[in-house]
């Protein structure tokens, strides 16, 4: 096997490594610093530098993170002919995330988290 894939499968095991630590990251949607991702060995573009790449990131992410607050859907896929699936959240869903949020919440009051 060539060296350059050695390397590049040790930088892979070790991003994943990083972001599968349950210490680091606990939950879902946590926040990781870019300064922190390129020092775990992510690749990442700053978005600054291309102001017409970063409107179109921000504003489908505003729109993805307003639609996801709005309605009660679990994933979405959009496609570029206008074509939508959304998966609603079922009763079974509600109570899931209702009990293990009650769970979480219950755990981080007796510092257990």
């Amino acid at each position: 096997m060539p060296v350059e894939v050695k390397m590049l499968q040790l930088l892979f095991r070790s991003i994943a490594a990083f972001l599968t630590n349950h210490t680091v990251f606990k939950t879902h949607a946590r926040h990781i610093n870019r300064d922190v991702a390129k020092s775990e060995g992510l690749f990442v573009e700053n978005l600054e530098s291309d102001p017409k790449l970063q409107d179109l990131v921000l504003s489908l992410f505003h729109a993805t993170t307003h639609t996801f607050s709005g309605i009660r859907v679990v994933k979405i896929i959009d496609n570029q002919i206008g074509s939508l699936f959304a998966k609603e959240i079922t009763t079974e869903y509600r109570i899931l995330f209702f009990f293990t949020t009650f769970i979480y919440l219950v755990l981080k009051c007796i510092n257990y988290l």
